[in-house]
């Protein structure tokens, strides 16, 4: 069995190479990497992220807007590190849900994600945590549902 640590474990003011030298120096075969989304926001995911108390967290390394190169520089890094991204988990729904009752929103939500599973795709990560969105006062449980499982049907083809 392999144990691998999220970079949501460590402070978001360590690099990524810390995070990859803090979890192999403690034993860790893997980290999980963050792909967030740029650090300038709209107002409306600023206010979604502040309820959920993500709004502190800031990933700018590694988000949707950082090159394929950039990436590559990222995989090159864990394997001097000697290790193993095992997987990707995205922040973007946390800002733009998949379950927002607002098109435009999903939408910006469906592009970032596809961007993450593209570098997802560069790190040969092979899982990828994705959070699709949430309840609100204005999302039911229902509408938070049949929303994201249609989101992850048009997803499910890309990923592969």
């Amino acid at each position: 069995m392999k144990k691998g640590v999220c970079q949501w474990s460590f402070p978001d003011t360590f690099s990524i190479r810390e995070c990859m030298e803090l979890a192999k120096d403690a034993g860790f075969q893997g980290i999980e990497l963050v792909v967030g989304i740029p650090p300038q926001r709209s107002k409306e995911s600023e206010s979604v992220a502040r309820d959920l108390g993500t709004d502190t967290y800031r990933t700018p390394e590694l988000n949707i807007d950082t090159s394929d190169e950039q990436v590559e520089k990222i995989y090159k890094m864990a394997s001097e590190v000697k290790i193993e991204i095992c997987s990707v988990a995205s922040a973007i729904p946390f800002n733009y849900p998949l379950t927002s009752e607002k098109l435009e929103i999903r939408e910006k939500a469906m592009s970032a994600v596809k961007r993450s599973l593209r570098i997802a795709s560069i790190l040969k990560a092979r899982t990828f945590l994705l959070i699709p969105g949430m309840v609100t006062e204005n999302v039911s449980y229902l509408d938070a549902y049949q929303r994201a499982k249609k989101s992850i049907s048009d997803l499910v083809p890309l990923a592969k």
